[in-house]
């Protein structure tokens, strides 16, 4: 048994007020790196080291420091994906691994990590199809990616069409190249708008 995991648990969970987002990581951030530096997945300390972190990881994205709550986000996921009990069973099914994956996936969102984010978001929206926050927030991920890729196409396309129109060219390279790139980019526009399209969920 892991005392500072228990000493820790014990005075957060028996104080509401120990409960808030700055009383809890301020409590639990001193601390945090010592009792995760044991594996604790298929201990008897399993259960709180899970809702310790999952918790930890909430109130950090809660308060904008999404970087720092994808850190332990991962610790809590990787317990539960190594615990013996949880191995071949449908794991999202899991009430607490359920927020892990919905904060997480919403963490990576809010630091463009679009394609992580779309991974736990997609899990989620797959065992929860009737769950249209879940679909929304895929959705969103999935639109914030592809727009990303359509504006530096744009922009490409904006910079060349320039060099088309505007730059004096004796011997036809430069607007061969130009046109080349436009044709290009026009494509890729159309790859991107179509993947865009396939990717969102209905």
């Amino acid at each position: 048994m892991n005392a500072q995991l228990n000493e820790l648990y014990n005075t957060i969970y028996q104080n509401n007020d120990n409960q808030q987002p700055l009383p809890f990581i301020a409590l639990v951030d001193p601390v945090i790196e010592s009792i995760t530096a044991t594996d604790l997945s298929g201990t008897m300390d399993f259960p709180k080291a899970t809702k310790l972190l999952t918790d930890y990881g909430i109130h950090l994205a809660n308060t904008g420091n999404f970087n720092k709550a994808i850190k332990y986000l991962n610790k809590a996921a990787f317990l539960f994906e190594n615990d013996k009990k949880t191995q071949g069973k449908p794991i999202t099914q899991t009430p607490l691994y359920e927020t892990i994956l919905l904060y997480r996936g919403v963490a990576f969102y809010n630091t463009r990590r679009y394609k992580q984010a779309r991974a736990d978001l997609k899990r989620l929206a797959g065992s929860f199809p009737q769950n249209l926050k879940y679909k929304n927030w895929y959705n969103k991920s999935v639109n914030r990616e592809m727009t990303l890729y359509q504006f530096a196409i744009l922009i490409l396309l904006g910079i060349t069409a320039a060099v088309y129109f505007y730059t004096r060219d004796s011997t036809g390279y430069a607007k061969t190249i130009s046109y080349s790139i436009l044709v290009g980019c026009a494509v890729c526009g159309f790859i991107v708008d179509m993947l865009k399209r396939k990717r969102k969920l209905k």
